[in-house]
């Protein structure tokens, strides 16, 4: 491991809060796991970018409405959309 930045990294997907900005984990579980399996056969997406979408899900407690999904993978963002997301591309 390099230097520290003095900024906290964390392993796994992490999702901001926007109003606190404050980083949340979502650790894998049976049911996200599940659920990432039904995204990659319903959206066709990699595996990393449904446990990634399913974690998501689990933050916002299945209720994506007004909530932002930033990624640079164009089929995780569709994906997101289709989800309930809002979306943004990077």
């Amino acid at each position: 491991m390099g230097r520290g930045t003095g900024r906290a990294v964390t392993r796994g997907p992490a999702f901001c809060d926007s109003s606190a900005l404050v980083p949340t984990v979502i650790q894998p579980s049976d049911a996200s796991c599940t659920e990432a399996a039904q995204l990659v056969n319903r959206y066709d997406l990699r595996a990393a970018d449904a446990l990634q979408l399913a974690a998501a899900l689990v933050w916002c407690q299945h209720v994506p409405t007004g909530r932002v999904l930033l990624t640079a993978d164009e089929k995780l963002r569709d994906a997101a959309l289709l989800c309930g997301f809002d979306a943004n591309q990077l």
